[in-house]
């Protein structure tokens, strides 16, 4: 019985981990992303309810298993709720700091410096595209 548990507790870990692969790599096709855009927008609760139910069916869960792992899933959506929201604070914060850096750049270089310094600053943003595409290709 330990081992069965064990058993789905992976399979929803995996199951799971696969969402959020998923939701940060961004569909290929971009239609098929409207099925985790709609996960991304469901409470931890939500999103643990229709996980579970999704295993029920497809695992042939007991009413006791079921229990715990709804239990399992909701833990899991909240602790990955808590992390979307740091990452979210993080990607904000670095956003400000290189703003506030870009600012700080601008009053010591003279008006020539500053603008070979955004053009050399596009041309590395499109090598990063150019690279992220291939990488997609694979």
């Amino acid at each position: 019985m330990l081992f069965i548990m064990r058993k789905v507790l992976f399979l929803a870990a995996l199951f799971a981990s696969g969402l959020s692969f998923a939701q940060s790599h961004g569909p290929k096709d971009p239609h098929k992303g409207r099925k985790h855009e709609k996960m991304e927008n469901l409470s931890p609760e939500q999103r643990a309810n229709k996980m579970t139910s999704k295993m029920k069916k497809e695992l042939n869960l007991s009413d006791d298993q079921e229990i715990k792992m709804k239990q399992a899933n909701l833990e899991f959506a909240q602790q990955q709720e808590a992390l979307r929201l740091k990452s979210e604070a993080i990607r904000e914060e670095r956003k400000n700091l290189m703003d506030a850096h870009k600012t700080k750049m601008q009053g010591i270089l003279t008006p020539e410096q500053q603008q070979k310094a955004e053009q050399l600053m596009k041309e590395r943003q499109e090598k990063r595209k150019e690279k992220r595409k291939k990488r997609q290709q694979h």
